[in-house]
């Protein structure tokens, strides 16, 4: 008697380890691997006829002097982001003509000036993504209108982005718009920020970026 007690309690606890062991594990989360608030002056900085980079109050400013133009920063560290990543960052225009438009947002998936991703937000709440591969454009999103974007001039917008291995997720203030498919391309990529010029209603511009952070998705 006192042996099938000890086969039974044997048992039940084998069987116990067991379905622990096959349970589902939560998955594991994000890991941060470069934040900044600015503070630290590593950015790059640059200036010439067309923009300007440069620090301002702990935060990063681009400013656009052109139109028909794009200018773009990347995270120092970055050269070598080679897993599926989320990034987001705040960012807030300021424009000298308040009735014309201004874009910014991400340059990310970058590896030369023919192949590289852009997620842009306009004052007017629209955004819109594009991959330029081999120097060919995809239009990812065109001039898509959310109303999860504070619209105008000296607002601040919290804008995000999964990349995933087979697609990506694109989140303003902490809303997401929903995932598209886009395989993730191997191999090192830079991550940044930038700006766009409205080629119709253009004005010079100002955009002032914080809190920027990358974090590793498992």
């Amino acid at each position: 008697m006192k042996s099938n007690l000890i086969i039974l309690i044997y048992l039940f606890l084998f069987f116990s380890c067991k379905k622990k062991e096959d349970d589902p594990q939560p998955p594991k989360p994000d890991e941060i691997t470069y934040q900044t608030d600015f503070s630290d002056l590593s950015w790059n900085t640059y200036s010439n006829t067309r923009y300007t980079s440069s620090y301002e109050s702990e935060s990063y400013k681009i400013r656009l002097d052109t139109t028909n133009w794009m200018a773009d920063e990347f995270a120092p560290y970055v050269d070598q982001l080679d897993y599926t990543y989320y990034m987001q960052v705040d960012v807030k225009f300021s424009l000298d003509n308040d009735t014309k438009l201004a874009h910014a947002g991400f340059s990310y998936n970058y590896v030369d000036t023919a192949n590289y991703c852009i997620m842009s937000i306009c004052t007017n709440g629209t955004f819109y993504a594009y991959q330029k591969t081999n120097s060919q454009f995809k239009i990812l999103f065109y001039n898509t209108v959310s109303k999860d974007l504070i619209k105008g001039s000296e607002q601040t917008n919290t804008i995000a982005l999964r990349q995933y291995e087979n697609s990506q997720e694109i989140f303003f203030n902490g809303v997401s718009q929903g995932n598209l498919p886009f395989a993730k391309e191997r191999g090192y990529r830079k991550v940044g920020l930038c700006v766009l010029a409205d080629q119709q209603l253009y004005t010079p511009f100002s955009t002032t970026f914080d809190n920027f952070v990358i974090k590793k998705i498992y």
